[in-house]
């Protein structure tokens, strides 16, 4: 017999909360890692059309650049993610890996005129 009947009522209710959340954070998980999967895999096909029909591959990533932030911006303005602000110091700590990124994309771009799509898909 039970002595506290609401007691084991309220566990079972906790277990299946629990057992919903976990599944709903599983699945956000995996669903976020498809996403970033295709959208990874069609980004390099995509660069490499436009950097054929866009001939200023320097101006190409600048805009790319600037639809991201301005993405960001708009997504933290709606509430839909958060970020933390941008200051100089953050800006100070990055300044090594964005000019290697820089160096690397624009070093890189004459080569990408000569490539094929296969080059991308490979």
């Amino acid at each position: 017999m039970l002595e506290n009947p609401k007691a084991t009522e309220t566990q079972m209710d906790v277990a299946e909360s629990s057992w919903y959340s976990i599944l709903l954070h599983h699945a956000s998980v995996y669903g976020i890692a498809a996403g970033y999967c295709i959208s990874a895999s069609l980004l390099s096909i995509i660069n490499k059309w436009a950097v054929m029909k866009f001939p200023y591959p320097g101006a190409l990533t600048a805009l790319q650049y600037l639809t991201c932030a301005a993405g960001v911006h708009i997504c933290g303005q709606l509430y839909l993610l958060e970020h933390e602000p941008l200051d100089v110091l953050t800006m100070w700590r990055f300044l090594p890996t964005a000019i290697i990124v820089y160096l690397s994309l624009f070093t890189n771009s004459e080569l990408l005129l000569h490539a094929n799509v296969d080059t991308f898909i490979v």
